[in-house]
């Protein structure tokens, strides 16, 4: 599946096929990186999230972690394996749609940290949300990614 055909079950009653999983559309959030860059968060009914990144046509499947993590700048720790820093971005929200629990204009900042084998996690806070939102996952490849 492509990334344009990603984006395009990204709506109301829309259904993916994601690892293996359902992935039941419940929302996308348009963001404005500082450079220009747009990426698109696709959330699940479930909480789980697709990061869309058109220009480099990647997409990483994420779903949430219920603790805070605790690291510094260079690395976390996430029982017993340690996240080497890799990503960090910030940007604005330009589009909320359906049931996304973003505000329109909200500050968001991001940073990704990956495991020896692959594995990420992305510590994200937003301007409208009390506490920094935490995922856990992996860079996933189109073929990974089916329309149900």
């Amino acid at each position: 599946m492509t990334i344009n055909d990603i984006l395009e079950h990204a709506k109301v009653g829309g259904q993916l096929q994601v690892l293996n999983s359902p992935f039941i559309y419940d929302g996308k959030v348009t963001v404005a990186l500082e450079g220009g860059e747009k990426v698109y968060w696709i959330f699940a009914e479930d909480d789980r999230m697709l990061s869309v990144y058109p220009t480099t046509e990647e997409v990483v499947a994420f779903s949430p972690l219920e603790e805070n993590i605790e690291g510094d700048s260079e690395a976390v720790m996430y029982h017993g394996e340690e996240y080497e820093f890799s990503y960090e971005d910030k940007g604005q929200v330009d589009l909320a749609e359906d049931g996304a629990d973003y505000d329109e204009g909200a500050q968001v900042t991001f940073k990704d940290f990956e495991s020896e084998d692959g594995e990420i996690i992305r510590l994200a806070t937003s301007t409208h949300l009390e506490d920094p939102i935490n995922f856990i996952g992996k860079a996933t490849l189109e073929d990974d990614i089916l329309a149900t």
